[in-house]
């Protein structure tokens, strides 16, 4: 029904009721720009989310054809540094297994890697892949960048969980880096 004309419309007086979508009030960048403003963070990102739909898809996807989709619908919208977001998720799948492991090796008694939930997975995986296989990427770079990234998804105990974890790792992954970086800064 229509409502008289001397009736007021409830919406017309809500200050709620019309959104500002404005382009300055938009929280998604215009197409071709980056989330997070810079082209490695987003590769960052980027290899997390595909990690974490290949995982979400389970057997039935193959890692070629959640790259692909990623490669086609995702990368083209954002600047990604395309070449750091294939090294991280192919390293990544390819030694998924020993990097499970290592994140199983730093959890307590009481939990498994089954009982992270998938994103957390998905970013502990891309995290140590770069520990591991990109040794030119300083490692406060490194944690410092996902443990930002995790900011993104969890609270903070969880951040904090991310930052020790591959504060650890780093320890023995890295550990001749570290040595050095300690050793300069006593000089």
């Amino acid at each position: 029904t229509l409502m008289p004309e001397d009736s007021k419309n409830p919406f017309l007086d809500n200050p709620f009721a019309e959104a500002n979508f404005s382009d300055e009030n938009d929280p998604f960048p215009p197409e071709g720009e980056s989330l997070t403003g810079d082209d490695r963070t987003e590769a960052r990102l980027c290899a997390i989310q595909a990690m974490f739909g290949f995982m979400l898809a389970g057997q039935g996807e193959t890692l070629d054809k959640v790259r692909d989709e990623f490669l086609l619908h995702e990368i083209p919208k954002r600047k990604v540094n395309k070449k750091l977001f294939l090294q991280l998720l192919e390293n990544a799948h390819k030694n998924k297994a020993t990097y499970e492991d290592v994140v199983a090796g730093y959890l307590n008694e009481s939990w498994t890697l089954e009982r992270l939930d998938k994103t957390m997975r998905s970013l502990l995986l891309v995290a140590i892949t770069e520990l591991y296989e990109r040794p030119e990427t300083p490692v406060k770079v490194v944690i410092n960048e996902y443990v930002n990234l995790a900011k993104g998804f969890f609270d903070d105990k969880q951040a904090r969980f991310v930052n020790g974890l591959l504060d650890a790792v780093a320890k023995k992954v890295r550990k001749f880096e570290l040595q050095a970086k300690a050793e300069e800064a006593k000089a």
